[in-house]
This record gives C-alpha cells, structure tokens and sequence, in this order.
C-alpha cells in the first residue's frame, strides 16, 4: 500500500498547508537534508519505489520540494525558522491589501 504523496510530508515538514503560488519565484516554507531522507525512507516502502536507490528519491523529494516552492537546506534554525514564518505572513498580508486596493481602483 502507498503512502501519501510526497508534497503532503513536505508541507507537514516545513510546516505550511498549501505550496507557492509561483514556485521558483516564491519560497514559501524550508526543509532540512534530514526532513528530505527521512521522506525517502518512508517513501522507499511504496511498492512502485522499492527497486529505486535512497540517492534517487532524495533527489525526486528535493525536485518536489522546490515545485512546490520549498527551499531544501543543510541546517535550519527554529528561531530563524519562525522569523522566516512570520515574514511570509506579512507579505502575504501586504499582498492581499494591495490587491484588494488594486480592484477598489478598477471600480
């Protein structure tokens, strides 16, 4: 039997709920080397994976992680981690605003 999809650990990973809007544009979350090997473990279990080497998958769960706008790093401070967090809510808002702005303009 499978398991979820790859970008379902990833999001849990770097925890967010939905990926970029523009990925390669956008970083919307970052997960560590570790996070990326201990998806391709899980995932090394599904049956159409099984034949795959572990450097294979690693490498398919980073091709996933940046589609979906996630940046793959060696190390990952929490601190840092939560700033980073809380940025990206701040230019989301900011974004909202602006196009909420833009479309009372058009009117």
């Amino acid at each position: 039997m499978n398991k979820p999809p790859v970008s379902y650990y990833l999001k849990a990973a770097a925890g967010i709920s939905r990926g970029a809007n523009s990925p390669g544009k956008e970083v919307v979350g970052k997960v560590t080397l570790k996070h990326v090997y201990e998806i391709a473990k899980i995932k090394s279990e599904d049956e159409n994976l099984q034949d795959e080497t572990m450097h294979y998958i690693c490498r398919a769960v980073i091709g996933t992680a940046r589609s979906i706008g996630i940046q793959v790093v060696e190390e990952l401070d929490a601190n840092e981690y939560r700033q980073f967090l809380l940025d990206l809510e701040q230019r989301k808002e900011q974004e909202k605003l602006e196009k909420e702005a833009m479309s009372l303009l058009k009117k």
